[in-house]
């Protein structure tokens, strides 16, 4: 991870920006964010409110938030807007069998039934 050296932000404070962008703009709960990193809610919330650059995030889990965040890009293109997504992520959703996309995300198999689905939204088969 590169840290705060001439200028340059570690990839821990550039990952904890894109959580709390995360919570804020797709209405994603602390919980919902950390089940995708695979850890507690409270550890998200300790780095959310940590002011240190000593908290660091590992690789592992900023890939993680930046497979997430591709996901919602892509959702973003395919419905149209981030109102639409929103609404998207958090209502049952046929396809997925009934499920609200927003539950799923938070495994890898659900995060691939998901983009799936975008798919085949993107190209009309749905």
């Amino acid at each position: 991870m590169t840290q705060k050296n001439g200028g340059r932000v570690s990839a821990s404070s550039l990952s904890i920006g894109k959580i709390k962008e995360l919570n804020e703009r797709y209405a994603l709960t602390l919980g919902d964010i950390a089940a995708v990193l695979d850890v507690a809610p409270k550890t998200i919330s300790r780095w959310t409110k940590s002011r240190k650059s000593s908290e660091n995030i590992s690789e592992q889990k900023a890939d993680s938030l930046e497979i997430l965040e591709s996901l919602l890009t892509l959702g973003k293109e395919v419905l149209g807007s981030d109102d639409e997504l929103n609404h998207w992520l958090h209502s049952p959703v046929f396809a997925l069998d009934g499920n609200k996309p927003v539950d799923l995300i938070k495994t890898e198999s659900g995060r691939r039934r998901v983009e799936e689905v975008l798919h085949q939204i993107e190209h009309g088969i749905l």
